[in-house]
């Protein structure tokens, strides 16, 4: 699918920030008993992937509506859970994937109808996407957008979004490398992902001291393609912060040591 591209250009002019959601505000949940949870229903915390043959789904009152149903086989260790668009989206790990090394999901928990014979609704897993990175269990973001119609994971291997009605995964794109020392924000203005990383770490066979790469990634969240990129000239393992202007026009990264900020032109 093609894309625009954005070019970075050097500029000294005055940096505004736009504000910056703070590392916890990463992260949506409809868990039951959270202070924090947002959504029409709760989802139980489950301890060690132990559900019950009947995991009951409440209301915001604390009335249990219905049941899960078949979630020991289904579904297992559970992480983050958050209820949006058509159902309980969650990251979670089954027993069997954990002894044979297979990845892990981000499935979406849904009501099926009535329990036979019952007022109370059934819920069962309707759709699972799987990722062979054990790291999606934990990711660094589970952010709901577009006032909840998408859902927005990234980790060290990379991001996705879903659209939480059309049940479907609307981008996706795996950072090349893998990332381990990063930072990540959104754009106040449109929805463009900027990343910053030192990566890729080798030995100098000279003096023996480690070298590293520095970049900066542009992302564009609806159809996952990178569509801008900056290496940095700096070859040392830096741990990066990085702003949008309130604008939305430039970037700005910066650390304990270095800092550098760049207007950014679409074409």
């Amino acid at each position: 699918m093609s894309d625009f591209k954005v070019y970075f250009q050097n500029t000294n002019s005055h940096f505004s920030p736009a504000e910056k959601v703070t590392a916890d505000d990463w992260f949506d949940t409809s868990y039951h008993k959270s202070s924090h949870s947002i959504g029409s229903l709760r989802y139980p915390m489950v301890d060690n992937g132990r559900y019950q043959n009947k995991h009951p789904i409440y209301d915001t009152h604390g009335e249990i509506v219905g049941y899960l149903v078949d979630a020991e086989t289904q579904i297992g260790y559970t992480w983050r859970c958050v209820y949006a668009g058509a159902g309980f989206w969650l990251t979670h790990q089954t027993f069997s994937a954990t002894m044979g090394g297979g990845g892990c999901n981000i499935s979406l928990i849904a009501d099926v109808g009535n329990r036979l014979f019952s007022s109370k609704r059934r819920f069962k897993l309707i759709k699972s996407f799987n990722f062979k990175e054990h790291s999606w269990t934990s990711p660094d973001a589970f952010k709901l957008l577009e006032d909840g119609c998408e859902l927005f994971v990234i980790t060290h291997h990379g991001f996705c979004v879903f659209e939480t009605f059309n049940k479907v995964l609307k981008s996706r794109n795996h950072f090349q490398p893998f990332v381990d020392k990063y930072d990540f924000t959104i754009s106040p203005k449109v929805k463009i992902l900027a990343v910053v990383s030192s990566f890729n770490g080798t030995k100098d066979p000279i003096d023996g001291e480690y070298r590293y790469k520095n970049a900066i990634w542009l992302y564009n969240l609806d159809t996952g393609n990178l569509v801008g990129e900056k290496q940095l000239e700096i070859d040392k393992s830096v741990n990066w912060y990085i702003d949008f202007s309130e604008d939305g026009r430039k970037i700005r990264v910066s650390s304990n040591q270095f800092t550098t900020h760049f207007e950014l032109v679409s074409s």
